[in-house]
This record gives C-alpha cells, sequence and structure tokens, in this order.
C-alpha cells in the first residue's frame, strides 16, 4: 500500500526500475499509485506474509535492495 508507493515513487525519482510485491488483496487505489510511479506490480495471492516472501526470494535472486527494513543480508542494488 502506502510502503510500495513510497518505494516506487524514490525510485522513480532516483531513475531506478522497481519491482513492488504486494497481496492480490490491495486495494485498487494503492495499486494504481503504485503503478503510477511506473513500477512493476507482483501480485501474490494469500496472506501478506506470502507477498513479503516473494520479495525477499526476488531480492535474493536479483541482489536487489530489500525495503520495510529488513537490512539482513541485504545487497545494495547491482
Amino acid at each position: 500500500g502506502n510502503a510500495g508507493a513510497s518505494a516506487a515513487a524514490y525510485a522513480a525519482r532516483a531513475g531506478l526500475p522497481a519491482i513492488i510485491v504486494v497481496p492480490t488483496h490491495t486495494p485498487d487505489e494503492k495499486l494504481t499509485q503504485i503503478a503510477a510511479y511506473g513500477a512493476r506490480l507482483v501480485r501474490v495471492d494469500g496472506h501478506y506474509s506470502n507477498a513479503y516472501r516473494v520479495g525477499l526470494e526476488l531480492a535474493d535472486r536479483h541482489g536487489e535492495q530489500r525495503h520495510r527494513g529488513d537490512t539482513r543480508g541485504a545487497r545494495c542494488c547491482r
């Protein structure tokens, strides 16, 4: 929601791509805010914890920076 929109806005301002992972039940208004900044949306079925897990997997796979204060093992954008 708001965190995703903020991350998308900061990435757009910095000229960086952003992939924002959200649960499928995220309100359309929040998705519109995120998409307005050009971020790629990945919708995940189930609880927020499923979306969080997928986000961490994507970060690990692609070596991208993690968001939401989880700095354990985080790597900066390559």
